[in-house]
């Protein structure tokens, strides 16, 4: 079970999931904070610096709006922080006693030092992150208690694992995107097929896409590298997502989690799903181009070192 608390007398909200909690103390943000204290919570992280927050199993999702026009920032310090890992800008973990958090940015930033301070600022008013509690229970079906525990061996003279990714308008993978000069076009302007609506048609006919989109992800293994896997657990890889930024360039990459769907009948390869939600062209942010798509595999790959013996 998931809940939001704050309390009062010192300007703290603290995320709960089952017995784990996360709190932050609230540094910049004025006497009366709380607005609204419910399933979906509204406080100020300073004056003018707004967030909306809702829980939604293990993650809680944080909506960042100021009224400026500039960015603005905000000091929070994460309570009893043991350290932390920054795989990108966008993405931290954060890591406690007894389970860790995944931290993911979107048109913001957080800077964390080892004390537990973080300096969070946000760049417009779309601005927005969120947290996730990745704790003994939920490891149990990912990295550290499967296949992957010392990541794939491959030994020497082997065939490292090779993904094909198929990239869909829903989640039942029946509505293939289309494809234009052999390359999948991802667009917030959906495909038609049978379970298209009339909204969606709407959106074809006018060529005019929605706001968002989410894209699903159908990911083929070639071989079996996580055993004993069952529908909707969550894998030890990860999709790699690096987003256009301008011309023959792109972005840092964002991580969406992978969760396993099936293996084969004859048990030779295996078959996950993804998700991940773009947004339409601002010309700013979001931008036309070509992105680019990896599976993150934690993988040992065993050399061999040639010698040569004379017997003499």
């Amino acid at each position: 079970m998931s809940n939001i608390f704050f309390t009062r007398t010192e300007n703290s909200i603290t995320n709960s999931f089952n017995d784990y909690n996360i709190k932050f103390s609230l540094l910049s943000a004025p006497v009366n904070y709380i607005i609204q204290e419910d399933e979906i919570s509204v406080f100020y992280l300073r004056d003018n610096f707004l967030a909306v927050v809702k829980n939604e199993n293990n993650s809680f999702y944080y909506s960042l709006t100021n009224n400026s026009n500039i960015s603005v920032t905000a000091g929070l310090e994460i309570n009893n922080l043991k350290g932390y890992y920054s795989y990108s800008s966008q993405r931290h973990d954060l890591y406690f006693d007894e389970f860790k958090v995944e931290l993911y940015l979107d048109d913001c930033s957080a800077e964390i030092e080892d004390s537990g301070f973080m300096l969070l600022r946000a760049q417009n008013e779309s601005s927005r992150f969120y947290i996730r509690f990745i704790t003994p229970e939920i490891q149990s079906l990912s990295f550290e208690a499967k296949a992957l525990q010392n990541s794939v061996f491959v030994e020497a003279g082997m065939r490292e694992p090779e993904f094909a990714i198929g990239v869909f308008d829903d989640s039942n993978f029946t509505r293939p995107r289309d494809v234009r000069l052999g390359t999948p076009v991802i667009s917030t302007v959906p495909t038609s097929g049978t379970t298209t609506t009339t909204g969606e048609k709407d959106s074809i006919e006018l060529g005019e896409g929605f706001p968002s989109r989410v894209m699903h992800f159908k990911i083929v293994c070639d071989t079996i590298i996580e055993t004993g896997m069952t529908t909707g657990s969550l894998s030890a890889l990860k999709l790699s997502v690096s987003m256009p930024s301008g011309l023959d360039t792109v972005k840092e990459p964002e991580y969406a989690p992978i969760y396993f769907v099936s293996y084969s009948a004859d048990n030779t390869t295996s078959v996950y799903r993804a998700s991940f939600e773009f947004y339409k062209e601002d010309t700013i942010k979001y931008v036309d181009g070509y992105l680019y798509l990896d599976v993150i595999c934690p993988m040992i790959v065993q050399k061999t070192l040639p010698i040569s013996f004379e017997i003499i």
